[in-house]
């Protein structure tokens, strides 16, 4: 039974993703959501304030080491990634309500140009870094705070 422990530990810490990569993750995290705060404060009002929250496998630990591809250019790219929710609370009547495309729109906007490519995708918005990985921005709004 020992033997196997060893193997297992062995195996995970081969399929783990490395303090490396998280250290990177959690950099290109920090940038988009500065640049994000920032696009709101200098074109929406105080009010629109987005709220962050890591979400998915970056959240519970189990984020794994990419398979290498290489691209047309022949450069290698690691697509590892994570999931960081943006969270609106918008207190208005029926009639005023801001649409889903209106909200991506806004996301898009705050962070096109930051990294190599971004693009939209019917979830959310998605930051691509030149060594393929890649943040993804899902949007949540609701008229209570607790919602």
């Amino acid at each position: 039974m020992a033997r196997l422990h060893k193997e297992y530990i062995y195996y995970n810490g081969k399929l783990k993703l490395t303090e490396s990569r998280k250290k990177d993750l959690r950099k290109s995290r920090k940038a988009i959501r500065d640049k994000i705060r920032n696009w709101f404060k200098e074109n929406k009002s105080n009010e629109l304030q987005p709220k962050f929250k890591i979400q998915g496998s970056f959240e519970h630990n189990t984020n794994n080491n990419p398979i290498v591809e290489t691209n047309s250019d022949g450069e290698k790219l690691r697509k590892y990634d994570l999931d960081d929710g943006i969270y609106f609370i918008e207190k208005t009547d029926e009639n005023n309500k801001r649409t889903v495309q209106t909200w991506h729109d806004w996301i898009f906007k705050a962070v096109d140009g930051h990294a190599k490519e971004t693009k939209r995708k019917t979830t959310c918005v998605r930051v691509i870094f030149a060594d393929g990985h890649h943040i993804d921005l899902p949007i949540y709004y609701s008229e209570k705070e607790n919602a």
